[in-house]
């Protein structure tokens, strides 16, 4: 999450040596065109952006109003809380808008998030691993359009097991690196936890949310959340059975 307007890397920028997102030059292409800029404003009237990604229940499905994206986009105590409003605009790369801009109806991330939620403005190194290990435990939401998208082939969210996921190459399409507009960055993952994935992928502020996905540009096996302290790693949620099955529910 970015705050609108802001120039520069913030504190959860993690530099990988060696990764270098680039700037996609047509976002309304597979796999670009369901990504899309998440703006956020909340109850102290601050907005910033993120990032969402069009996702469907079903594979084979025609037409989705669901967005995956992180709780920490939606919820942050020291901006008064959950969020007031929320829009969309897909394949969004500044200043193109290919698709205009969505409202959201709703949103819903875990009942516990706000117990161990962690202000963008906290110093990751002043908090314990425990903490940080609980929050992104919850670190997932789903959020819904006021309408459906109809677009040629969503993404699904999907469990893998652990060793299908060590040194599995992904993908991160989102924002941040170039502020609004979308880049592409490809690594492995590196560290595959209970409930996390720890990559050497270039992210900045901005990419929170982003979907980390496959090469088949269909398969999402994580949600990017934050840079790892004392590590030259970013990370992620594992969507593992309770997270699949908690995202499913919410899009009904």
């Amino acid at each position: 999450m970015k705050r609108k307007n802001e120039k520069g890397h913030g504190r959860y920028f993690k530099p990988i040596p060696g990764n270098n997102p680039v700037l996609i030059p047509d976002t309304t292409i597979d796999p670009y065109y369901y990504v899309g800029l998440l703006e956020m404003t909340f109850p102290n009237d601050k907005s910033y952006f993120g990032t969402a990604t069009l996702i469907a229940a079903d594979k084979n499905a025609t037409n989705s109003k669901y967005l995956l994206t992180c709780a920490h986009n939606l919820y942050d105590e020291d901006d008064g809380g959950e969020v007031r409003t929320v829009t969309f605009k897909r394949a969004y790369s500044d200043p193109n808008e290919p698709y205009g801009e969505l409202l959201a109806l709703s949103w819903h991330y875990p009942d516990g998030y706000p117990d161990v939620a962690i202000s963008k403005n906290a110093d990751l190194q002043t908090i314990s691993l425990l903490k940080i290990m609980e929050n992104i435990d919850l670190d997932y939401a789903i959020v819904e359009l006021e309408s459906a998208v109809e677009i040629a082939g969503f993404p699904t969210i999907v469990v893998e097991s652990t060793e299908s996921l060590e040194n599995l190459e992904i993908q991160i399409n989102g924002y941040g690196y170039f502020d609004e507009r979308m880049g592409h960055a490809t690594g492995t993952i590196d560290e595959v936890g209970t409930n996390f994935l720890r990559y050497g992928i270039t992210t900045d502020q901005g990419a929170s949310g982003s979907a980390l996905m496959k090469n088949d540009n269909r398969s999402i096996v994580g949600i990017h959340t934050r840079a790892v302290p004392n590590k030259d790693l970013n990370q992620g949620v594992r969507i593992t059975e309770a997270v699949n099955t908690q995202l499913r529910g919410w899009m009904v």
